[in-house]
């Protein structure tokens, strides 16, 4: 499927179906969080 962690959104949505928008969508809610933030700010 995906590589080991941490995963950039792109790659976490090919491996789960969900488009990067959803995933930006469920840190904007609370619902998923990222765990670290990449040196230029990107969700990991």
């Amino acid at each position: 499927m995906i590589g080991d962690p941490p995963w950039k959104v792109g790659e976490l949505a090919r491996g789960t179906g969900l488009t990067v928008r959803t995933l930006h969508h469920y840190h904007e809610i609370g619902r998923l969080v990222p765990s670290l933030r990449s040196g230029s700010g990107h969700r990991l």
